[in-house]
């Protein structure tokens, strides 16, 4: 599939309204590590862009996948004193 068609694609699927689920779902063991530096690393390609929007949309996704990560981390694994 060309990359026009895939961002018709996903631009159609994007405009149709889905149901979204919470953010946090209780035991949520995070997203893949892979899928987390790839997130970081679009966003510092994004920044090198230029684009406002494009690293304000990729800035939010990467929020997102921050929350389930902080999540599924435990304050012990961090050595987090918690009171």
């Amino acid at each position: 599939m060309d990359l026009v068609e895939r961002s018709r694609r996903q631009t159609l699927a994007a405009a149709t309204p889905v149901e979204i689920e919470p953010a946090i779902r209780p035991h949520d063991p995070g997203p893949p590590q892979r899928l987390v530096e790839s997130l970081i690393e679009v966003y510092e390609l994004a920044k090198e862009d230029g684009e406002p929007c494009t690293r304000a949309l990729v800035g939010n996704v990467l929020l997102h996948v921050g929350r389930r990560v902080a999540a599924a981390v435990s304050p012990q694994a961090l050595k987090v004193a918690m009171h």
